[in-house]
């Protein structure tokens, strides 16, 4: 025996799914905006990507909340396929307008001309090791350091991780929206 439902029945059950588009695009957005300074760090050009971002899915969060519309879910599912997408090329090869993170805030610490007698006794020495030092302190502060290394580009940190799989969820959404407003119209 099949049952159908009564499409107010349908509507009903799938009464949860706007509400958690917006939770999601809220979600996503906020951690955009949280990762926008270590982003700026890295490249101007990452951080006004990641306000972008933030704004984008704040923005189409909020228009959802408050005047649902088919146009409105497709910006959602087109905004989240090209940020997932972006993120995958970003871990497998890198973005090519990612800065270098460390090296731009390495200085090379070189004897001064009328100190070459130091460097030859070993204060040269010391002063590679302030350097290596320095070195190490900026990558320990740069973002993107940490997590599984899948491709050649940024490692999968659980921040990157966590807000994939949001964006991928709000893609799984949006769409049934899409389909559900296609069936609807006269």
């Amino acid at each position: 025996m099949t049952s159908t439902l009564h499409p107010s029945a349908s509507a009903a059950r799938a009464s949860w799914i706007r509400p958690a588009l917006v939770f999601l695009l809220v979600a996503s957005g906020a951690i955009h905006l949280v990762m926008t300074p270590p982003h700026f760090a890295e490249s101007t050009l990452m951080g006004i990507g990641f306000i972008v971002a933030a704004i984008a899915q704040l923005g189409l969060a909020g228009l959802i909340a408050l005047r649902p519309a088919r146009v409105l879910y497709l910006g959602v599912a087109l905004a989240s396929v090209t940020l997932v997408s972006l993120y995958c090329v970003n871990v497998a090869v890198g973005l090519p307008f990612a800065g270098s993170r460390a090296t731009s805030e390495v200085e090379t610490v070189e004897p001064e001309a009328g100190h070459l007698d130091d460097a030859a006794d070993g204060h040269g020495a010391e002063a590679e090791g302030h350097a290596d030092a320095n070195e190490q302190e900026a990558e320990a502060d740069s973002h993107g350091d940490f997590g599984i290394r899948i491709g050649s580009g940024e490692p999968v940190d659980p921040i990157g991780g966590a807000n994939l799989a949001i964006e991928l969820a709000s893609i799984a959404l949006a769409v049934p929206l899409l389909k559900r407003g296609r069936s609807q119209a006269p």
